[in-house]
């Protein structure tokens, strides 16, 4: 009887200190993932594009007579705060493995060239979807009866 009471001590103690273990490597492997996230949005220059489409965003809207002070937005616009929003969000789609997998296509000679030609991609197709928009509401109000439109 002593001897079961002592290995189940034993065991438990054991089971403990392979949950310590795995905790820790869970620990370390999470801090690996984000430092690897990271890593991803500084290869695929995040901060640049995040600054090119708020600057192509302010032009646009000012164009259109947009009264906000843009100034005093971009004071407070901080891409480290958006980026530390960010990581949970690449943490949910993609395992640490695939993060590695991202960061080595990035790395490669066609994603060194995607990541060159993404912020022109983007200005353009948000320019393109804008043009789109105007026509569809076009088609649309051409469409509806004119007392629909009269709001």
């Amino acid at each position: 009887m002593k001897t079961r009471i002592i290995m189940w001590v034993a065991s438990l103690v054991l089971i403990g200190t392979l949950n310590v273990f795995a905790d820790e490597k869970s620990d370390s492997s999470a801090v690996s993932m984000r430092a690897d996230i990271k890593r991803l949005m500084e290869i695929t220059e995040t901060r640049k594009m995040g600054v090119q489409i708020m600057n192509h965003i302010r032009l646009t809207l000012t164009k259109r007579g947009s009264k906000v002070p843009w100034d005093a937005f971009m004071a407070e616009f901080d891409m480290n705060e958006f980026i530390e929003m960010v990581i949970p969000i690449y943490e949910r789609h993609f395992t640490h493995d695939e993060i590695e997998q991202l960061i080595a296509f990035y790395e490669s000679p066609i994603g060194k060239k995607l990541i060159k030609v993404q912020p022109q991609i983007t200005i353009e197709s948000m320019t393109a979807g804008q043009e789109w928009a105007k026509e569809l509401i076009e088609r649309v109000k051409a469409r509806l009866p004119e007392e629909g439109v009269k709001k």
